[in-house]
């Protein structure tokens, strides 16, 4: 399993995300703490000179893990469950964006928060309709391109649809796309799942990345989950992909990160 650290430029402060700022800078921090891997999270992939970022990174012997999209629904409001068709191909073309981009950093993509939110709860079927369809239209395009999608459980509390392992699991299976595969966050499953180890126990070959944070969304180590049992329990299905931190930055960025991935490294 690799640890990854997430950063971003611009992000909201309640966003739980680590380091902030210039990107290059943000590199050259987590390098510097003992990072090798960054998910970064953009609001559009135009954001990124590519090929600056991939050089930039080869010279550091560093790589980008990942692209977290969720800017694009908390900034934009741009879903893939959204009532207006408009908003809908728009999220599609945003989303589209970032998986060319990942293609030229050799990187995945994650849907979490652009899945979007269910407006209309007695019409559920509809809205997941609007999501499947959409995400149909992306897993083939990222196939193509040989880029993995991430589709995230968020729990119900910032979101009302895929809030579950199970929920999300199934879903995936109705879009029967080896291209499309879940995304746990510890801090959402916290709420969600009676039992963490048993619900990533049923993720098996379709786990595709693992979000890293507390109990409290602070970094590993800083609240209650028992990340030796989660470590394991992720051993015990082989999975290898990567682990990203992605926590509030507290009591500072470089600290967080710092004790989140020493806890991890002696697991």
């Amino acid at each position: 399993m690799k640890f990854s650290v997430t950063a971003a430029e611009q992000a909201p402060k309640s966003v739980p995300i680590l380091l902030r700022g210039n990107l290059y800078n943000c590199i050259d921090e987590a390098h510097q703490i003992g990072y090798s891997y960054m998910e970064i999270h953009l609001r559009w992939a135009g954001q990124v000179d590519w090929a600056r970022m991939k050089a930039f990174c080869e010279e550091k012997g560093f790589h980008i893990s990942t692209i977290g999209t969720g800017m694009g629904y908390i900034v934009d409001k741009l879903s893939l469950t959204d009532g207006d068709l408009i908003v809908r191909k728009n999220a599609v073309k945003r989303l589209k964006e970032h998986i060319d981009l990942s293609e030229k950093l050799k990187c995945g993509v994650i849907i979490g928060s652009m899945k979007g939110h269910i407006t209309e709860t007695n019409h559920y079927r509809k809205y997941e309709g609007y999501c499947l369809d959409g995400i149909k239209q992306l897993a083939d395009y990222a196939g193509s391109k040989g880029v993995p999608l991430f589709l995230e459980a968020i729990n119900r509390y910032e979101l009302n649809f895929l809030n579950t392992v199970d929920d999300t699991l199934d879903f995936i299976n109705k879009l029967a796309n080896p291209w499309v595969r879940i995304l746990i966050d510890t801090f959402h499953m916290n709420i969600e799942e009676a039992n963490l180890e048993e619900s990533i126990a049923r993720c098996g070959g379709k786990l595709g990345h693992v979000h890293l944070a507390d109990s409290n969304r602070r970094y590993p180590g800083a609240g209650h989950l028992d990340f030796k049992k989660i470590i394991n329990s992720l051993r015990r299905i082989h999975y290898d992909g990567y682990g990203a931190l992605e926590c509030l930055n507290y009591p500072n960025p470089r600290i967080a990160a710092k004790r989140g991935l020493e806890l991890l490294e002696t697991i």
